[in-house]
């Protein structure tokens, strides 16, 4: 599907596809109930896939094709800019993991390895990687500071 997007006519959107699936996915319908339908990559299935986009089956996975018809020509450089920015986070969690050895600064740099905790395809799920995070940090401390000690059984030989 991204030769699809590549080999069409399609104007480039200029990051709008990008802001549309990292805000509008996290605004609930209660919240907002005339949410659009097709925002993100599912704008793409609306003008590339109408038929399975109205019958509400979905569409076939866009891949870089999301990207492409995000930032064009420009899409090189914006994988560039988000792999350097992954990896130096990869890289201070990484430290940070060995240096404290605290579960939470472990989930972030599972995160910026590409290995997410939440079972869910769609989005940069960085918000919510921190937030459990934070909870993983917030329960720790609780239970140290409750001076709950776990016990290792060791057998002697």
């Amino acid at each position: 599907n991204a030769v699809l997007v590549a080999s069409s006519n399609f104007d480039f959107m200029y990051g709008k596809l990008l802001m549309e699936s990292e805000v509008y996915s996290r605004i609930p319908r209660a919240i907002w109930p005339d949410k659009p339908e097709d925002f993100g990559a599912l704008y793409l299935a609306k003008v590339f896939f109408p038929d399975a986009f109205y019958r509400n089956q979905g569409a076939p996975a866009f891949g870089y094709g999301e990207l492409y018809a995000d930032f064009g020509l420009f899409t090189p450089v914006w994988l560039v800019i988000s792999g350097v920015f992954k990896g130096v986070l990869a890289k201070y969690f990484s430290n940070k993991t060995q240096e404290t050895k605290s579960a939470h600064y472990f989930i972030m740099f599972l995160f910026c390895i590409g290995i997410s905790v939440i079972p869910v395809s769609m989005g940069w799920l960085f918000p919510e990687h921190l937030m459990i995070a934070f909870i993983v940090y917030i329960a720790s401390s609780f239970v140290f500071s409750a001076h709950i000690r776990f016990v290792l059984l060791r057998s002697d030989k």
